[in-house]
């Protein structure tokens, strides 16, 4: 049996829960265009400088059968809709268990219904779905997907001199935070960061979808934090 996880609740386990349907929409395009008369169309300026669109929000919508009776109905309803309704939560899909969803959820009481044992959860979501493993965590197969996943295992790299990392970006543009145990230089595409000691969010990098390959100079230990986003 398929399961939807709220913040870590399972909803067959935690409430009996049998999915029926999912919906998932993508997300609507930041469109902006601008009519210059004397010109045939419109001057398209959605995108920006990098090539990159930004999105609304995605909804996505669950239908489950909760196979009881009216007054259980009610009951159960209740303590999911203490939990859930109007609350902001990370999603995760068993289906699809290498990514997250996030943003607000809420019990749809039109479309649910206790004489049909019908409960309806949306859920106002963020453009993008996340990877759960950020690659700085221990990486574990069991949310692994083998045709489209990415092995990120960015922990505690050894640096010996030098050493290239290559990072597989996904669709959204990522900027990656580096923890170095020692100070360190860092080349990628003709710049050159120093590191410091520590954490360093660094805005000269944003990694957009490809392959990106990271050289460290330096002599210590590394983690990369890189949490891809895709459509």
């Amino acid at each position: 049996m398929m399961e939807i996880y709220f913040d870590g609740k399972g909803t067959l386990v935690e409430w009996g829960l049998k999915l029926l349907d999912v919906k998932i929409s993508l997300p609507d395009i930041k469109e902006k265009k601008i009519d210059i008369p004397g010109l045939d169309g419109e001057l398209d300026l959605s995108a920006s400088l990098t090539g990159d669109v930004q999105y609304h929000n995605r909804t996505v919508q669950y239908t489950f059968d909760t196979s009881g009776s009216p007054e259980s109905w009610s009951a159960l309803t209740g303590r999911i809709a203490n939990f859930l309704h109007g609350m902001q939560r990370r999603v995760i899909h068993g289906f699809d268990p290498g990514y997250y969803y996030e943003g607000r959820l809420s019990v749809d009481s039109v479309k649910s219904s206790q004489y049909t044992s019908r409960l309806v959860i949306t859920g106002d979501m963020h453009p993008y779905k996340y990877e759960v493993n950020d690659g700085s965590e221990d990486w574990e197969w069991d949310p692994f997907d083998l045709e489209n996943g990415v092995i990120r295992e960015y922990k505690d790299m050894l640096i010996i001199g030098s050493r290239v990392i290559t990072v597989i970006g996904r669709r959204k543009r990522v900027i990656p935070s580096i923890t170095c145990s020692a100070k360190m230089a860092l080349f990628f595409n003709g710049i050159t960061i120093t590191l410091p000691a520590g954490t360093t969010k660094l805005y000269e990098l944003q990694l957009g979808e490809g392959e990106h390959a990271l050289t460290f100079v330096g002599n210590g230990t590394i983690t990369i934090s890189y949490r891809g986003g895709s459509l």
